[in-house]
């Protein structure tokens, strides 16, 4: 990090003082008798030469002590933990649980996470994912890479037994289905709630969970989507448009991110407990 840093430096330098020196025709740049362009060049050369090496620097930070801190801070939550930073869902698992995610078309995952929590099988990782897109302005268009969600997505097990997934997300976002109105008027207002059979949907979301639900989405200001599937899992996923166990070049200090990391994973956990104990 520290000698990227010292690259950067050096190659600004080299940009700003060597055309300078070299049309001054002194010294070493008289003798070199190289062209102002010349400086340019290997200024531009050795400032991207320490991007990258910072880049990479920051990549094995994670990789090492992140990897490190984040299993000592997972292991003290959860049983039977396998943690894999450079792991998660594919495409193909990510299409098949219907979340009323906006349309995507490219699935990035990472920071894996398999375990047991409080007797219930659990997976998550850091989801993104994005839509190309054409914007035109009626003369030209260009193509954009749009994104429609960031954040953590949680598969855990729960008991209940149900024939259709029950899908609910907040009204801001809209459901390729038929809505259910519940019973509570003001969760209607705030919540869209899909299920192919009215007898599920009512069987799930009870005024209990509604209550737990509104609880969830008053944690923090974030979007969530949630699906309690007939597969017998709950899946979660919280737009909150960053990765989980994240480290800055800034972060020198274990204790630091651990407490980082400890309270971001304290959050998701309130999620699950709301969600999973608000069947009972």
């Amino acid at each position: 990090k520290i000698i990227g840093t010292i690259l950067i430096v050096i190659g600004v330098l080299i940009f700003i003082l060597f055309p300078f020196m070299a049309i001054r025709g002194s010294g070493f740049f008289e003798d070199l008798n190289a062209s102002p362009f010349f400086g340019v060049i290997i200024g531009i050369v050795v400032f991207a030469f320490g991007i990258a090496l910072t880049s990479k620097s920051s990549k094995d930070l994670k990789d090492n002590v992140g990897t490190t801190i984040a299993k000592e801070v997972l292991g003290s939550y959860f049983d039977d933990l396998v943690y894999d930073p450079q792991r998660g869902f594919d495409y193909r698992t990510i299409k098949s649980v219907d979340m009323g995610f906006p349309g995507f078309d490219d699935v990035e995952s990472n920071d894996h996470i398999s375990a047991t929590y409080k007797g219930h099988k659990l997976e998550m990782c850091d989801l993104h994912l994005t839509d190309t897109r054409v914007v035109s302005n009626g003369k030209t268009s260009r193509t954009e890479h749009v994104t429609v969600f960031r954040g953590p997505y949680i598969k855990i097990g729960y008991d209940k037994s149900i024939s259709h997934p029950v899908i609910i997300n907040e009204r801001a976002f809209l459901f390729n289905g038929d809505r259910i109105e519940m019973e509570n008027e003001a969760f209607n207002k705030e919540y869209n709630v899909y299920c192919e059979d009215e007898h599920d949907a009512f069987y799930i979301i009870t005024p209990h969970m509604m209550e737990r639900i509104e609880r969830v989405n008053g944690l923090a200001d974030d979007k969530i989507f949630i699906n309690f599937n007939n597969d017998g899992y709950l899946y979660i996923a919280i737009y909150n448009n960053h990765n989980s166990f994240e480290i800055s070049m800034s972060d020198d200090s274990s204790l630091a991110i651990k407490e980082s990391f400890k309270k971001e994973l304290d959050y998701l956990l309130r999620v699950i407990d709301e969600l999973i104990e608000g069947l009972n």
